[in-house]
């Protein structure tokens, strides 16, 4: 699940880090 904003980083701080 591709979030933009702090909601990616809240739910899975692992797949935003990619991002």
């Amino acid at each position: 699940m591709i979030v933009r904003g702090e909601t990616a980083l809240a739910v899975d701080p692992v797949m935003s880090a990619h991002d």
